[in-house]
């Protein structure tokens, strides 16, 4: 009897530690929404799957809503609805806000939800034809960050007084995805296999290079950084404390990266 009693107690342990190691992260409430060229596939802690077939999606999270280029989604307990847009396409939402970044025309336009338009600005430099990554976030109801006017400079919008103002400049290029911590009021920046850190007005100082193909979305989490890399398909972890890079999922050329609370 003895030896079924440990032979049962170390089968337990054996599912358990399995059940663990086949977990994709181990973020308590958190689920992850990438915008791929398959479609949305949400991640949690036990699968990837398809959310919607929406493709090459740039998202964003407000609120209780998920956005991806043309849809909102409101989650409300188990309950789920979906409403169309009043634009045609959208890099960034917040705060009843939809912003349209023209990499042709070098304008950053701003919509309400229902598709009016608000504002156009500039940025900062005349039109060229070098293109910019049309990433951004909102700090506020008034406050937009621009991750990159295409030349390497990180910009922040006031929309009450219209204000542009250069906030940090990049010393490797070319600039991406961008995530901000509000708890320790740092802005994180994908350039390239690389990601970068700055205060604003601070000097842009480097995290981790060599990573997984191109960086294209970015979700910090305390010491953890979540990243998606388009040539390196798939959804990958950063511990920034002992600098460890581990893959998570795989994904098909994703092109941005959220986190939602469960």
């Amino acid at each position: 009897m003895k030896t079924i009693r440990i032979a049962l107690l170390i089968l337990v342990v054996l599912v358990a530690v399995s059940s663990i190691a086949s977990m994709i992260y181990e973020e308590e409430g958190i689920v992850f929404y990438a915008g791929t060229r398959d479609g949305v596939m949400r991640i949690t802690p036990d699968a990837t799957e398809l959310f919607s077939t929406v493709n090459n999606s740039y998202l964003s999270v407000w609120g209780n809503r998920l956005y991806d280029s043309c849809n909102e989604y409101s989650f409300e307990g188990e309950e789920m609805s979906c409403r169309r847009l009043g634009t045609s396409w959208i890099h960034v939402a917040g705060f009843n806000k939809l912003v349209y970044i023209d990499n042709e025309e070098d304008v950053v336009y701003f919509y309400d939800i229902d598709g009016n338009c608000l504002a156009e600005y500039g940025m900062l430099h005349e039109r060229d034809t070098r293109l910019q990554n049309t990433r951004g976030l909102f700090l506020d109801e008034s406050t937009f960050i621009l991750a990159t006017n295409g030349k390497d400079t990180v910009l922040k919008y006031c929309l009450q007084s219209g204000e542009i103002t250069p906030i940090a400049s990049s010393p490797s290029g070319w600039l991406g995805a961008i995530d901000y911590d509000r708890e320790s009021s740092t802005f994180y920046i994908a350039s390239g296999a690389r990601i970068l850190r700055f205060k604003e007005f601070g000097e842009m100082e480097l995290v981790a290079e060599d990573l997984a193909g191109n960086v294209t979305g970015i979700v910090v989490i305390g010491n953890m950084i979540y990243f998606v890399s388009n040539f390196g398909n798939g959804l990958y972890a950063l511990d920034m404390t002992t600098g460890e890079t581990r893959f998570l999922t795989y994904l098909n050329y994703p092109q941005s990266l959220v986190a939602f609370p469960w």
